[in-house]
């Protein structure tokens, strides 16, 4: 499973609950820079790094390095308060710009999470996207689904082998599909029978018609040809 989420959508989020007006930009795909857009004259100058540490394995947990370079004595502190937004006990911070989020630990996200464990994090130019994958306690197994046939085939797999393969694939999907041409079947003979109801006698003659041409191709226009009555 993979979601993605905007920055622009983060940048909305922290005005609304803190007033800062922030803009987010991509450094790499384990860094972002969080910049302050309304701090007067310094605010080109202030660049706060996030960058996330991947060597950490805390199943849905993940460690931030926080820093501002210069201005950390001045931005970090307002950073953390930053934070206090999020519910309590969903984050540990430490004094040398460390900050650990515990995603599990957030009730929106807690019952999701019981099912999934992230895997990964990528940071993009202006999104970054979440990787997660069923955990123990989903009782989901993906590797006890067997691939599809036709996605079975290896290189050495001669063109010979596969047209035969296929070809029961198709017989096997036919199979497993006869309800639905049975429907298709009974729908056929429901119009068939509207038809004769309503256009019997016509389509009787077109019938016979046809029948005295097939039998007689050389005296179509024979009295004899033609003389097919309904005793017939």
């Amino acid at each position: 499973m993979q979601l993605t989420i905007d920055y622009k959508e983060i940048e909305a989020l922290i005005l609304a609950k803190t007033g800062l007006e922030i803009a987010i930009r991509c450094v790499d795909l384990d860094e972002i820079i969080f910049q302050p857009r309304n701090m007067g004259l310094i605010q080109n100058r202030v660049k706060v790094h996030f960058k996330l540490d991947k060597e950490y394995r805390e199943t849905n947990r993940l460690k931030f390095i926080v820093s501002a370079g210069v201005f950390s004595a001045m931005v970090i502190p307002k950073v953390m308060v930053m934070l206090d937004y999020l519910p309590e006990g969903s984050v540990a911070r430490q004094d040398s710009g460390v900050v650990y989020v515990m995603l599990d630990r957030i009730p929106q996200l807690g019952k999701l999470l019981s099912f999934f464990e992230l895997t990964d994090i990528n940071f993009f130019s202006s999104s970054f996207s979440i990787e997660a994958s069923f955990s123990d306690k989903s009782g989901v197994d993906v590797n006890a689904i067997s691939p599809a046939p036709e996605d079975s085939w290896s290189e050495t797999t001669s063109l010979k082998d596969r047209e035969i393969g296929n070809t029961f694939i198709g017989i096997a999907q036919a199979i497993f599909e006869s309800d639905k041409i049975d429907e298709g079947i009974q729908t056929l003979k429901e119009k068939a029978n509207e038809l004769k109801d309503a256009h019997g006698d016509e389509l009787r003659d077109a019938a016979l018609s046809w029948l005295n041409k097939f039998c007689n191709p050389k005296n179509e226009s024979s009295p004899e040809a033609n003389r097919v009555t309904d005793e017939e």
